[in-house]
């Protein structure tokens, strides 16, 4: 490549093909990511690049053209999302259409194989994409998005130039202008010329004294207000302070309008892949029905996937329609809806909005029982605004209480104490969730090596089944803790039967489902239980028994551990 032709690509731009449905949401974030650095009029992908109503394929291959790298993320389902189709073969398929013009065009292709996806062989691409098997890859990981990240956009700075800044004329720079003749007048001529020269002078004076009174008087237009974000507060706090914060900070009557009040946070028994916590924050107003939704994950990865792979309305809505409030500078998307009316149900109207904002996707729904989807929008638009407010300011405070990994201020014994007299278990647990009794169980002889005063604690719930529980491990140090994990805990007379999603967890975490021994006289029971290693306690949460084992179960395990590490951290900021 000639050198002329090398600058012609670095001035150019980013395109990214992906498969949708696979990697949406990491495109979406690798998109957002990329605008940053290099501006969004840049960085090419099909959702927001391409007008309604426009040639998508020419689009494509125009973009291509334009771009100064291709970007192609590969997912595990690229080639096939089921058994025998070979979703390649197919010559409309929008992935092969955009490789195969990347790799025509001749500009680099980057593979970035998303999720340790695997490079596809030579044999399982249609002949004109085999080169793309030759192309050096990168990964793309959602548990350690930030360091993949950097290295990818490292890389494209290899190849693209960032926007560089306009330049501005130099204040200090002299002027030169052309070389002046002199051709003074007469004395008389001098005379009269300078009674004109004063005279046009006054008039001049007088006009500028007419238009700066009148420049100040004018009432002028009033200052742009920034838009809202927390993306950038939030990508620098632990997602598990976010969460503590999130539950401790209830929305204040500043921060929303006068006429709707907000009740206190609660945990919510809901689990999607990388969840940390799902925050409820219920409001009221006047004639609608309203919530707020903060779902926390571990990373911006798996947050973006979740934002890309949902929308706004639930699934028996029916879309009606679309608007974009002003004001959001993160990622945003809003819809109204319609839910039919029944034999049994009335109809219901929806107005919502979901944002994302870094490892953050807020949702806020504005439900009526009439069609006042007008006054709704507007409802729903406003209070999304302030859900993102109150998001920053709940990011700023955490990073100013950030606290060292534990076990940080808080010493083995004092800790059982604290746990055993804190006043607030209560009010972490989940909605319709309620604390029971919390009571000390001596082991004796059967205890574990180290831990304090042959003592566990057990937080008894109810809610959920009878025997749901938290049980706290107290170790002198956290070897000791690790040396107990590693026997895998599990509910007493139980075996394990397999394991269940353990994702949004910062600590080492175990989770699976367990089933009692049956006998001729009783039926089988099952439990859903989570182990957490959190320095040198171990947390460890049961759902059930029950005659099945069941998903609620283990939704209910695994934020029953979340509340756990919730507890901890609280206790050990304090």
């Amino acid at each position: 490549m000639t050198d002329g032709a090398e600058n012609r690509l670095r001035s150019r731009g980013v395109f990214i093909s992906y498969r949708r449905g696979e990697t949406s949401g990491q495109a979406r974030a690798l998109h957002d990511r990329l605008s940053q650095r290099f501006g969004t009029e840049r960085v090419f992908m099909d959702v927001d690049s391409i007008a309604p109503g426009a040639d998508f394929v020419q689009k494509i291959e125009e973009a291509i053209d334009s771009s100064g790298v291709a970007l192609v993320l590969i997912g595990r389902d690229w080639l096939s999302r089921e058994p025998n189709q070979h979703l390649l073969d197919d010559p409309s398929d929008f992935v092969r259409l955009e490789t195969d013009a990347a790799l025509r065009s001749g500009v680099p292709v980057i593979p970035i194989l998303v999720e340790r996806a695997r490079m596809p062989t030579p044999e399982e691409l249609p002949e004109s994409l085999r080169p793309l098997t030759r192309r050096n890859a990168l990964e793309l990981e959602n548990q350690r998005w930030e360091y993949d990240v950097g290295r990818l956009v490292s890389a494209v700075e290899q190849l693209v130039d960032p926007p560089q800044a306009t330049s501005s004329p130099d204040p200090d720079a002299v002027r030169t202008g052309p070389e002046v003749i002199d051709k003074t007048p007469k004395d008389g001529a001098r005379r009269s010329r300078s009674r004109r020269f004063v005279v046009a002078g006054l008039g001049v004076l007088v006009v500028v004294i007419a238009v700066v009174v009148y420049l100040l008087l004018r009432p002028g237009p009033k200052p742009a207000t920034p838009s809202v974000s927390a993306g950038h507060a939030i990508a620098a706090v632990s997602s598990d302070r976010i969460a503590g914060v999130l539950l401790e900070s209830r929305l204040g009557s500043a921060e929303i309008p006068g006429n709707i009040s907000a009740s206190k946070p609660e945990l919510v028994s809901f689990r999607a892949y990388g969840l940390v916590d799902a925050v409820y924050v219920p409001l009221f107003g006047p004639g609608s029905v309203l919530s707020l939704n903060y779902f926390v994950f571990d990373n911006s990865g798996d947050a973006s996937s979740y934002y890309a792979n949902g929308r706004p309305l639930p699934d028996h809505y029916t879309l009606t329609g679309h608007f974009v409030p002003r004001g959001i500078g993160d990622s945003k998307k809003c819809d109204t809806g319609l839910e039919e009316a029944t034999s049994t149900l009335v109809a219901h109207w929806e107005s919502s909005c979901e944002t994302l904002s870094a490892k953050v996707v807020s949702f806020i729904v504005v439900t009526s029982l009439t069609d006042s989807t007008s006054a709704d929008k507007r409802i729903s638009a406003t209070l999304t605004v302030d859900a993102i407010r109150h998001l920053a300011l709940v990011a700023d405070a955490a990073s100013r209480s950030r606290v060292a990994p534990p076990p940080a201020s808080v010493t083995p014994p004092n800790l059982i104490d604290q746990i055993y007299s804190s006043p607030e278990i209560n009010d972490l647990l989940p909605a319709n969730i309620t604390l029971v009794s919390l009571q000390k169980f001596n082991l004796g002889s059967n205890s574990p090596p180290g831990l304090v005063a042959g003592t566990y604690l057990r937080a008894t719930v109810s809610g959920g089944g009878y025997r749901d529980s938290v049980l706290f491990y107290v170790f002198g140090t956290p070897r000791q803790a690790q040396g107990f994990y590693k026997t895998r805990p599990r509910p007493t007379g139980y075996t394990s039967i397999g394991s269940i999603d353990s994702s949004g967890f910062s600590q080492p975490t175990s989770c699976g489902r367990y089933r009692e021994a049956t006998s001729s006289s009783s039926p089988a029971s099952y439990i859903s239980g989570c182990a957490v290693l959190w320095g040198d306690v171990i947390a460890f949460s049961e759902a059930g028994p029950s005659s099945s084992a069941t998903e609620y179960a283990d939704v209910l395990a695994v934020t029953l551990a979340r509340m756990a590490i919730l507890e901890l951290n609280r206790l050990d900021a304090n």
